[in-house]
């Protein structure tokens, strides 16, 4: 029997506006085997078809090929041999040992910086192209260009050898002594009377050689059960819980009588030790404290050339080094739970803002043409508030500041004004009342409660206990409480090798080597992201910039812009900042080809208000801050008291961005609500043969409905969602209607009414915290074509109207077709289902509870397996019966558990996905 609280499964928790979440998301919603195994292997078959030159050892590892299904690694691509410049049709040479008062027409006068070499090709007229060489290139100030810049091309080396970084490098320091001790071992310290056996496995010693908790039987003495965690070390066993013969120790609560002389060894981290029932009575817990280890922390001075950007971070031998953090973590390596604190005693009430909203409310004619024959009591209104408690925000305007905002538990925003902590939160000597700064400088990370984003806020004042938040909290547009948290940039926090604290008034800074002693070696290269855009493209749309094109180019070290300005893009659940280490406004035919986004502090490519026909291909985002690409138009949502925030028909919104064959990985480093491609207020985008994994949130989010026409075809999408719920591989909303010229009725004329997006041949797994299914159309989403794609765990969403399903194969469904606004809200363009492949788990729901709206040619010829499966309580075969003219003419339904199906399965997937695979030569 496993007790409350699994360490590797979901518990969900009632908590204001959602569920609260405790533990890590599992990395597959199934046990099952050989399933597991077989479909993570396919989709590694899928991404070589899609990306035939891809670093297959990247997907192999994310898939987890070796740990999980014992696969033998491949090796890794050799390294490229680059020559010093891209080759030929280079018209100004840039080299990193060249020289700005040369002409940098040949490579033996070749300038040294990037900005000098654009300089020299606005001299020439015509197409020309600026070749940067190989090395890293600092840039001291954003590369600004402008209409003058059409037809140029930048080119860097092949291979991922130039780099463009946004930081300023710190010379040789002199390092002296800060606080230097040796390591003092710890001791197993022990309390009575306690328990400590959530999610542990009684008689079942087995789960602690791979990281979880297991207990060993006829353990009759607390001696015995220390002796066994003593001999592990802190590593094997982080802490024990025993429990003993006697005592209340068959309660229900307790699991019964397996529960007796049982000596549970945690190898994970969870510790909620419980106290005072009386079934705790002759229970132990123990846990090591009181020692450290080798503490080698050293300070430096840096010289005063060196000019800090505000609440800087720091680059090591161009990796990043971690700011000096309760609870410590690599946020590169690790994510939530570890480095986070599971919740605070209390959240504290928001601050009152400085005014009541002004709400916004829009109904007319433009707005009626979202659904054709609705009338205007029935059409969806533009809704929001200006002020008020979005007065956060840049521009100050929110749907979620409307006086009654609609949609997945929806209230209007607010954010908590601090935290109470439980008085033994931090470790001894380093709680909020002993940091010398009192907390200035200093920043909280919390998720929103449900873990739906994440939010940042500066330190205003310290107690013992409390921590009271100045600005911040604007990272996410739907308010509430918060949860999991911590605090980073605190000198008294510095204990963990590789961490660094930099004094921003006294130009020091504070570095735990990673050696147990001596100094940090003199050869480390250190640098200090400091500029938020790399590279600015600024135009107009009246004068853009035509047909320029970057080619082989690195960009990296972009400087943090978490705590800078956010707005709400539209009606969705996201706020961003309008920024990115390149950032694009006024373009047409701008293209990026085969680059590298890497340790990025902020978002990867921003594509803002007027974009024509960006193109984004084989290039490769990794460690972005935030989201690897965003795009996103502008509306009016201020003038005249916001009335017209509606209207896009300006044209100031990406319209035909291709975003294909990029591999996009790790990203939403600090940004939990992030993805590798977001959109709001843009139309027709193309995201093609796209690889996306490991991040936080959504791989592809539609904030909302637009323009529509966008296309999503063969793109592999999985490991989304790991640190948050409520979502999957690919969201959407729409609960603000737009009216642009690019809608159902063709270029140039306006209306409200969307063109249909369809999502096709795409291999997406909704695993971890993704439940929400593969497709996640939420709240008010409709006209959406998902079809003929692999979809792994979850279900599909009908929440709203239009939204047709068919030719999929889903595996592992928790439910299809049930739970929402079943037959739409779109009187003639309803959900419908047809000619889906679905697998259930065991006893879930076909058709929920409202089968008597899937009647007609709204449901049809589905091929439905699972055990026990059944529609408001019938079978498929007595829902048949009852009415054989209209329920689900044709489909058909096997009762046997979803198990024994993984070849089935399987063979499904390949055949669906046959014509991409063959298409790249592989089948």
């Amino acid at each position: 029997m496993m007790r409350t609280f699994l360490t590797l499964a979901l518990v969900l928790v009632a908590a204001p506006g959602g569920l609260a979440y405790a533990g890590a998301f599992p990395p597959d919603s199934t046990t099952d085997q050989p399933f597991i195994c077989d479909y993570r292997s396919f989709a590694w078959e899928f991404a070589k078809a899609i990306q035939p030159d891809h670093d297959v050892t990247l997907t192999f590892d994310a898939l987890m090929l070796g740990t999980l299904c014992n696969q033998t690694r491949p090796p890794a691509p050799p390294p490229s041999t680059t020559p010093p410049h891209a080759g030929a049709n280079c018209n100004i040479y840039v080299a990193v040992d060249g020289d700005d008062t040369k002409s940098g027409t040949s490579p033996a006068t070749a300038v040294k910086t990037p900005a000098a070499g654009v300089a020299a090709a606005r001299k020439l007229s015509g197409a020309r192209t600026v070749c940067i060489g190989a090395g890293t290139f600092y840039i001291d100030a954003t590369l600004e260009l402008t209409a003058a810049d059409s037809d140029l091309t930048v080119q860097g080396a092949a291979g991922g050898a130039t780099w463009l970084s946004g930081a300023r490098t710190v010379p040789s320091l002199t390092w002296v002594q800060f606080k230097v001790a040796p390591p003092i071992a710890a001791t197993l310290q022990t309390t009575n009377n306690t328990d400590n056996q959530q999610g542990c496995s009684p008689s079942d010693p087995s789960p602690i050689a791979t990281g979880g908790c297991g207990c060993y039987n006829n353990t009759p003495s607390v001696e015995s059960c220390s002796a066994r965690c003593q001999a592990l070390g802190p590593q094997g066993c982080k802490s024990f819980a025993w429990s003993g013969a006697s005592g209340v120790a068959t309660t229900t609560n307790l699991g019964g009588a397996g529960w007796v002389n049982q000596c549970c060894i945690h190898a994970d981290d969870a510790w909620n030790p419980q106290t005072g029932k009386p079934e705790y009575m002759n229970h132990v817990v123990g846990r090591w404290g009181g020692g450290h280890p080798a503490i080698n922390i050293w300070k430096a001075q840096l010289p005063s050339g060196v000019s800090l950007p505000p609440s800087p971070q720091l680059r090591v031998d161009g990796k990043r080094s971690t700011r000096a953090r309760f609870p410590n973590s690599n946020p590169e390596t690790e994510q939530w739970p570890t480095g986070w604190v599971p919740d605070a005693q209390t959240w504290l009430p928001a601050k009152p803002p400085k005014s009541s909203p002004t709400n916004i409310q829009v109904v007319n004619k433009m707005l009626q043409t979202r659904n054709d024959g609705a009338t205007l009591a029935e059409t969806k209104n533009y809704s929001g508030g200006i002020g008020g408690p979005c007065e956060v925000f840049s521009p100050p305007f929110s749907y979620w500041c409307s006086a009654h905002p609609a949609g997945g538990g929806g209230f209007q925003y607010y954010v908590p004004s601090g935290m109470q902590l439980p008085s033994d939160t931090f470790p001894a000597g380093t709680d909020p009342s002993k940091w010398a700064s009192g907390g200035t400088g200093a920043t909280v990370h919390a998720f929103r409660k449900s873990h739906w984003a994440s939010w940042m806020f500066d330190v205003d004042s310290v107690t013992s206990d409390t921590i009271h938040f100045g600005v911040g909290g604007y990272q996410g547009c739907r308010g509430g409480p918060g949860q999991d948290w911590f605090v980073e940039n605190v000198l008294e926090l510095l204990d963990s090798p590789g961490e660094h604290f930099i004094d921003e008034k006294t130009n020091t800074i504070y570095f735990a080597a990673n050696s147990t002693s001596g100094p940090p070696p003199q050869d480390l290269e250190l640098a200090v992201p400091a500029l938020k855009i790399i590279v600015l493209v600024n135009a107009t749309q009246a004068d853009p910039v035509k047909s320029l094109t970057f080619n082989n180019i690195g960009f990296r070290d972009a400087a943090p812009t978490y705590m800078d300005p956010h707005g709400v893009p539209s009606g969705g659940d996201w706020a961003l900042e309008r920024l990115g280490a390149v950032f694009l406004e006024g373009t047409v035919g701008l293209s990026i080809n085969t680059c590298l986004f890497e340790r990025l502090d902020g978002n990867g490519v921003m594509i803002s208000g007027f974009n024509r026909g960006v193109s984004i291909i084989n290039s490769h985002f990794a460690w972005t801050g935030g989201t690897a690409i965003a795009a996103w138009g502008r509306t009016d949502e201020l003038s005249d008291e916001g009335i017209h925030g509606w209207d896009a028909t300006s044209g100031d919104i990406p319209q035909g961005t291709i975003v294909e064959g990029n591999i996009m990985r790790e990203s939403g480093i600090w940004e939990k609500q992030s993805s590798c491609f977001f959109q709001a207020k843009t139309a027709g985008s193309i995201l093609r043969r796209n690889l996306c994994f490991n991040l936080p949130r959504a791989g592809f989010n539609f904030n909302d409905g637009a323009a529509g026409g966008d296309q999503v075809h063969e793109n592999l999408i999985f490991n989304s969602c790991r640190e948050t719920s409520d979502h999957g591989p690919i969201n959407s909303w729409d609960r603000q209607p737009y009216v642009t010229t690019f809608g159902i009725d063709g270029p140039g004329v306006a209306t409200a009414h969307m063109v249909p997006r369809n999502i096709s041949y795409n291999f997406l797994v909704a695993n971890y915290g993704g439940g929400n299914g593969a497709i996640d159309n939420d709240d008010q989403s409709l006209r959406y074509e998902n079809n003929h794609n692999f979809q792994v765990y979850g279900h599909q969403k009908f929440k709203t109207g239009a939204i047709r399903s068919y030719g999929n194969v889903i595996a592992y469904a928790t439910e299809y077709g049930g739970k929402w606004n079943t037959p739409g809200t779109i009187a003639d363009e309803p959900n419908v289902m047809f000619d889906n492949q679905v697998w259930f788990l065991n006893n879930a729901q076909y058709h929920g509870d409202q089968s008597s709206e899937w009647v007609g040619n709204r449901s049809y010829n589905n091929k439905l397996v699972g055990a026990n499966v059944t529609l408001s309580g019938e079978t498929l075969k007595e829902w048949q019966a009852s009415d054989p003219a209209t329920h689900d003419v044709g489909s058909t339904y096997l009762n046997t558990p979803i198990s024994t199906q993984a070849t089935q399965i399987l063979a499904a997937a390949r055949a669906l996905l046959a014509p991409v695979m063959a298409r790249s030569g592989r089948k």
